[in-house]
């Protein structure tokens, strides 16, 4: 199931969910690009510390943007 798909379903039962298309547009990059550096991180190296050391400033990242943008908390 896409993580998409779970706030477009609580809209539905409850007004304090309230995304527009730019939210979904802006969530859909974030997934989109962690997917992406995780493909080229597991293509790029074998070796899982590296491939861990890829990896984790840009889920870090997106984690950081996700938190800023849902409530702004830096």
């Amino acid at each position: 199931m896409s993580p998409l798909l779970l706030p477009l379903i609580a809209m539905q039962f409850t007004s304090e969910v309230r995304w527009d298309l730019a939210d979904f547009g802006m969530a859909s990059m974030l997934l989109f690009t962690l997917g992406a550096t995780i493909e080229v991180a597991r293509r790029l190296s074998r070796r899982p510390l590296v491939r861990a050391g890829m990896i984790g400033p840009v889920v870090a990242v997106v984690a950081l943007v996700w938190a800023e943008a849902a409530v702004g908390v830096f």
